[in-house]
């Protein structure tokens, strides 16, 4: 029997044979599994996965999770954890007005340079919608950066040779990859908040401006991201938990205690 058959053989997937079609969840699960935990094939499947648009909070989110902890950026010999995205998704029923409304958001799966930043597609004939990419760290020398434009120039300098067919491709995390993430301190969590740099519009009827559609992981002191202290303090305010685990908590996130 093969390690991964090993792993998932007492799940009971004939149960959520069917389910998939009416529970996004179960969907997810279902995916999973079957997929014997292969992630890059599961967010290929979950890029096109929207059924209804009241799905979209758990469909970012395990996209999200997908992105930020299961997957990296391979780029020349160079691998990278993805560490801070944003989503952004236009089409009738979803109508956000902050989306570039560009024709390589149609498409899926493909990259896109928007001028700042580097975009991950997942649109359709009817469609606009992009992942950015905000945030990434070097997985061997775990250095983070941060913001759209260092991001793309990160990315682009480790691409070499224009003749050697190199590129910036999404792929699994190795065992050893998921070992070491597993064991710090924020394997079990991700943070969410509004998106950065946007202006209200006057269009924006439905409050998309204040929609949660940035999620940020891998949250330790050294990770230094746009409006940290803000993100975290908005986190810790949300849970259930005494004022030393509080403090406990956001040291392991900022160093310091955040004092309100």
């Amino acid at each position: 029997m093969k390690k991964d058959e090993e792993k998932y053989e007492e799940f009971p997937i004939e149960e959520f044979e069917g389910l998939e079609q009416v529970n996004f969840e179960a969907q997810v699960l279902y995916k999973f599994y079957k997929n014997d935990g292969k992630y890059k094939e599961m967010l290929k499947m979950d890029l096109q996965g929207l059924k209804t648009h009241k799905d979209i909070p758990t469909w970012f989110n395990a996209m999200a999770e997908n992105l930020l902890y299961l997957l990296c950026l391979e780029v020349g010999t160079q691998r990278y954890a993805i560490t801070e995205i944003e989503f952004y998704l236009c089409d009738a029923q979803h109508p956000d007005p902050y989306v570039h409304q560009h024709e390589h958001r149609l498409t899926w799966g493909q990259w896109y340079f928007n001028g700042m930043g580097l975009d991950l597609s997942f649109g359709n004939k009817k469609r606009h919608a992009g992942i950015l990419i905000r945030g990434i760290k070097n997985m061997r020398t775990d250095t983070y950066t941060s913001g759209v434009t260092k991001v793309l120039q990160e990315l682009t300098k480790r691409t070499g040779s224009a003749f050697n067919n190199s590129g910036i491709n999404i792929v699994d995390k190795t065992e050893a990859e998921m070992a070491q993430f597993k064991s710090s301190p924020d394997s079990d969590m991700h943070l969410v908040s509004e998106r950065i740099g946007l202006t209200k519009k006057k269009e924006d009827e439905d409050d998309f401006l204040n929609r949660k559609y940035r999620y940020i992981g891998h949250v330790v002191v050294e990770h230094k991201f746009k409006d940290k202290t803000k993100v975290v303090r908005q986190y810790l305010d949300k849970q259930d938990l005494n004022n030393a685990d509080k403090e406990a908590l956001c040291k392991t996130m900022m160093g310091y205690i955040i004092r309100t």
